[in-house]
């Protein structure tokens, strides 16, 4: 990248060899391998440019972030976010328009097109970028529905329901970031940061490194917040940031500290890591179990209506126009519903049992899908 220690990349080779992603493998992560590469590249360039002052890097940079963009919105955000911190060091508006030409193209294009044919984007992923800040809102004062028969506790969610859910989702995130990213891993990061500027982090680097850092785990969390869920894929935008630091641990250690015993610990702990991986067994997911049952029993999918794209994906069919689940819609259009119960954590009890009642009225219950507390029914028009 920027070092000239082959050592080193050998020592990044394995750090990243050994990430307990593979162990966490979906089939829907196959577009979070090309949002990784191209969020790599748009770094890597950026990284280039602070060094060398060459623009062409900059170019390079925007031009792999906007593709990594094409494969998650959330990358736009880190492009933003890594010209911001270019343009804080320079603090020059002739540089800044220079290092981000790209950008200044994007946004003008998108303001365009939402001039003269603002569905486009509206239907596309674009419209991510301004509709996740407005979930936001809605999910941070949206008290929490969950009832108490004592009158104190009563009193204490209703009032503190922004406090509970902040400390609630903070812990589940914080416990879930270390549990996915290792011990191991972490005790590489701790020397690898301890001992960055003896690498090639001088403070520019390292600097702009700690803020893309700082923004990535920022994007999960508010992703966290919205959607109540959190998996080791959604947390490796900040991993892959964090393992540049783990890798420089490894090589700190393996120089640092040259007794044969240390070493043949440290290759065997990498051994243990690398063999679970290799031996990776398929994760059972209650979509693919109902994508299953759909397909074996002929479901015409465009007469479904599903709240669950991803069972959709499974069903390897076309995917509709996407609707959004509530009480306003006309369900009646479709023959066939297919309902996850885990959308309705971001409505209030009156939204679901109005749903519920709309399903009920026209509706029966053909099959219920359950695990692990889970629950997906497909219903079955009554006069079908």
């Amino acid at each position: 990248m920027t070092h000239d220690n082959k050592l080193y990349y050998a020592s990044l080779a394995i750090v990243i060899t050994f990430i307990p992603l593979i162990d966490n493998y979906l089939t829907m992560i196959l577009r979070d391998h090309g949002a990784w590469c191209f969020y790599l590249l748009g770094i890597l360039n950026a990284l280039k440019f602070i060094k060398e002052k060459k623009y062409i890097f900059s170019f390079y940079s925007q031009l792999f972030f906007i593709i990594g963009f094409l494969f998650r919105p959330d990358i736009i955000i880190l492009m933003v976010a890594s010209s911001f911190v270019i343009f804080l060091k320079n603090k020059n508006f002739k540089h800044l328009y220079k290092s981000n030409v790209l950008i200044l193209i994007l946004f003008i294009i998108v303001f365009i097109l939402a001039l003269f044919d603002f569905t486009s984007i509206q239907n596309s992923r674009l419209n991510e970028l301004w509709q996740r800040p407005l979930d936001l809102i809605n999910q941070f004062f949206m008290p929490l529905n969950i009832q108490s028969n004592n009158f104190i506790l009563s009193q204490y969610i209703s009032k503190n329901y922004i406090e509970i859910k902040l400390g609630i989702i903070s812990s589940i995130f914080i416990a879930k970031w270390f549990s996915g990213f290792g011990l191991f891993h972490l005790v590489l990061f701790y020397f690898g940061k301890k001992n960055d500027k003896k690498y090639f982090l001088n403070d520019d680097l390292k600097n702009y490194l700690l803020w893309l850092f700082f923004v990535s785990i920022l994007i999960v969390y508010i992703n966290t917040y919205i959607n109540n869920i959190v998996t080791v894929r959604y947390l490796m935008i900040s991993y892959w940031i964090a393992l540049i630091f783990s890798s420089l641990g490894l090589h700190f250690v393996w120089i640092k500290y040259q007794h044969k015993l240390i070493r043949i610990l440290i290759t065997l702990i990498i051994f243990i890591h690398i063999c679970i991986n290799i031996y990776d067994k398929e994760k059972k997911s209650i979509e693919i179990d109902v994508a299953n049952w759909l397909k074996s029993n002929n479901v015409i999918i465009n007469n479904l209506y599903s709240n669950n794209e991803r069972i959709i994906f499974y069903t390897h069919k076309k995917l509709n126009k996407r609707v959004e689940y509530n009480s306003r819609i006309d369900f009646r259009k479709y023959h066939y519903l297919l309902i996850d119960d885990k959308n309705n954590l971001q409505y209030d009890e009156n939204e679901i049992n109005l749903i519920k009642e709309k399903i009920n009225k026209d509706f029966k219950s053909i099959n219920e899908f359950k695990r692990n507390g889970r629950s997906i029914v497909f219903y079955e028009k009554k006069d079908f």
